[in-house]
């Protein structure tokens, strides 16, 4: 098996904002990263580490990109304690193996799968991406319990082995995570896990438009709580993960309906003790109270209610929550994430969508109703790419408009993805990261001729424009 590759598929295979690496190396085991990257020093060679591909474009475009270290041959090692109930796995395990593999045990994962089942274990940590359920199992940094990664000088470590929490109360295993991948290239992972949930229930609602969704988030909301989770989205994302879920004779049935929502809820079929003996009335918690949910999306005018199966309803939900990875489309302008109230979704989304379509603008919306967890997509629709969309000086116009109004009501807003010429321009766009400059000390360090991911994460103040 040839561990490097230079023939034009597998270069074209690994484009990253369309720029292609010299060559493709692919790694048997620990010991081959670290010789690439110690050859990656005497050399002065750009590395970057590759997963799935899932999220490579999130942070800044790369300065360098000279080869890419495809992690997809190395052993899928996957490890489980039962005294523990940790589970340790290569990074380059997708979340679709490790979810099949818990549930033979009725474990899982105490964070919310919402991005592509596709995505790796090393993958996910690396872009710190924000998790759906976070508010419920505390996102990935209370979930981890352990990361093996490779340096750039070629060393080996181990988080575990470091205890020492560095200055705003992080340790070096929360810094990793988010580091997209500027520290180390992962090459392990342990989590701990919890009891999986066996019988839940998925309904997926499609409705003609924002404004007839309204009225159903601010019932729902009311009366069943934190209980379940919404996740909404608009057509486009949805369209072909149905599609491919339920086959092509399913998605006609979708024409009608331009926003779409799952939602996810524990199946229980008797009521509690304290629903019976009390007034209180019961949470939309059981399959036999889902018949509210679908009165409440009919007022709502809905255009589409199906109910899914467990199985059906993972897959769904996964595809539906990976509408977040679009970045990549060539006239997109940002993708942010913003933590609201569930109260606020509607009054995010309309807002945004109306100082969008001022500048001919549109913005795609995902959200989940429990935790309050939004992303926003911004893309030009006339731009046929990127460069046409930042020649046009009513972008400089939109963004003051956006920022005036996202910083007059959020604090806790992230950008994922944005140019680099609007990440430099505008403080809203840069990562406001309580570990970000403990990351710039170590990258120094570590990396002081910066081969690894050079640039992802942050500029030097020299290279701002």
């Amino acid at each position: 098996m040839d561990k490097v590759v230079q023939d034009g598929e597998s270069l074209l295979a690994h484009t990253i904002e369309h720029t292609v690496p010299f060559c493709v190396i692919y790694p048997e085991n620990d010991a081959d990263i670290q010789t690439i990257l110690k050859y990656a020093q005497e050399y002065n060679v750009a590395v970057v580490p590759w997963g799935s591909g899932t999220f490579m474009e999130l942070g800044y475009t790369l300065q360098r990109y000279e080869v890419c270290v495809d992690l997809s041959r190395m052993p899928p090692d996957i490890s489980y304690s039962h005294e523990s109930q940790y589970i340790t796995v290569s990074a380059g395990i997708t979340l679709r193996h490790i979810q099949s593999y818990l549930s033979r045990m009725g474990r899982a994962l105490p964070i919310e799968i919402s991005h592509s089942l596709n995505a790796t274990a090393g993958g996910l940590v690396a872009a710190g991406m924000y998790e759906l359920g976070q508010g419920v199992y505390g996102g990935l940094r209370a979930a981890l319990q352990n990361i093996r990664l490779v340096d750039t000088s070629g060393t080996f470590y181990s988080t575990a082995n470091y205890k020492t929490v560095w200055m705003g109360g992080l340790s070096l295993n929360e810094i990793c995570i988010g580091s997209l991948g500027t520290l180390g290239i992962i090459t392990a992972i342990t989590w701990r896990t919890v009891p999986e949930s066996l019988n839940e229930l998925y309904i997926l609602i499609g409705f003609p438009n924002l404004a007839s969704i309204q009225y159903f988030i601010r019932r729902i909301s009311k009366i069943a709580g934190g209980h379940f989770s919404m996740v909404f989205c608009c057509r486009e994302g949805i369209f072909s993960a149905a599609a491919e879920i339920f086959g092509d004779d399913y998605s006609a049935e979708m024409d009608e309906a331009e926003v779409f929502c799952v939602i996810k809820m524990p199946e229980r079929y008797e009521a509690s003790a304290e629903e019976t003996n009390t007034s209180k009335d019961p949470q939309f918690t059981s399959s036999q109270n889902s018949a509210h949910i679908f009165f409440e999306a009919q007022r709502a005018k809905a255009s589409l209610i199906l109910n899914t199966g467990t199985a059906t309803g993972r897959e769904l939900w996964s595809a539906l929550a990976a509408f977040t990875n679009l970045p990549k489309t060539a006239n997109t302008i940002a993708f942010l994430h913003i933590s609201v109230t569930s109260a606020d979704i509607v009054r995010l989304l309309t807002g945004a969508q109306d100082v969008c379509r001022e500048y001919g603008l549109n913005c795609y919306w995902l959200a989940d109703g429990a935790t309050g967890n939004v992303w926003l997509l911004i893309f030009d629709p006339n731009a046929d790419s990127l460069h046409e969309s930042e020649k046009n000086g009513d972008i400089w116009g939109y963004f003051q408009s956006l920022h005036s109004y996202l910083s007059s009501r959020w604090q806790n807003v992230r950008v994922l993805w944005i140019p680099d010429r609007w990440k430099n321009t505008i403080e809203l766009w840069k990562i406001a990261s309580p570990w970000l400059d403990i990351i710039r000390t170590l990258k120094h360090r570590q990396d002081p001729l910066n081969i690894l991911n050079p640039g992802k994460l942050f500029r030097a103040d020299n290279e701002q424009t």
